[in-house]
């Protein structure tokens, strides 16, 4: 069983049936690009993966966890465990590439940190580090209004790598780019994910 699963899966929002009999293994480590028109719930199952949709039948295990019987508190300790880029990229627009990508460490704070966005040197000397990955660096103080698209999703991927995912989910996250840099951002999650073994599900 791999570190996403589903067998005869119904997922959907209520009592509303989006996604059905759904049968489905996702390996770690494994890059799994998922296309199909509108409607069809490609969103939806990331959001099942998640934790945020209805399970109206079957079975579903995420990180060797049940979805079916997780409580509040579990599901909770279970989505600080999974990244999420978004297609509008969900940066503070006035603030500072450095400190955008220090807040995906935020859930692992204590609230006062939290509330005052207090990072020892440590936790930039790691947000550094995601820069780097996502070739940002040179923009560390830049404000994020002032980035081009393809910079901005570059902070995006860097934030959600700063939670230390086990799984990150793309949701539709090149489709506001041009090709140019669409390609140049799916390269990018190429790379991290045969670089850090990380798990990847792209719609």
């Amino acid at each position: 069983m791999g570190q996403i699963s589903a067998r005869n899966l119904t997922l959907g929002y209520g009592s509303k049936k989006v996604l059905h009999n759904l049968n489905l293994n996702i390996e770690k480590g494994e890059f799994l690009s998922i296309i199909g028109p509108s409607g069809v719930g490609k969103s939806t199952l990331l959001m099942g993966i998640n934790a945020t949709t209805s399970i109206l039948g079957g079975d579903f295990q995420v990180l060797g966890q049940d979805l079916n019987s997780l409580k509040n508190q579990e599901i909770k300790a279970l989505r600080a465990k999974i990244g999420v880029i978004f297609q509008g990229f969900n940066l503070v627009a006035r603030m500072s590439v450095l400190n955008n990508i220090a807040s995906g460490m935020l859930a692992n704070k204590s609230l006062l940190a939290a509330l005052f966005k207090y990072y020892n040197r440590q936790q930039y000397e790691q947000v550094y580090e995601y820069m780097k990955v996502v070739g940002i660096e040179a923009e560390a103080l830049s404000r994020c209004d002032c980035l081009s698209g393809g910079q901005k999703q570059r902070v995006a991927i860097a934030r959600a790598l700063a939670t230390k995912p086990k799984v990150l989910l793309c949701d539709e996250a090149t489709s506001a780019l041009d090709p140019q840099t669409t390609a140049s951002v799916l390269q990018l999650l190429a790379e991290i994910n045969r670089e850090l073994k990380l798990t990847i599900v792209l719609i």
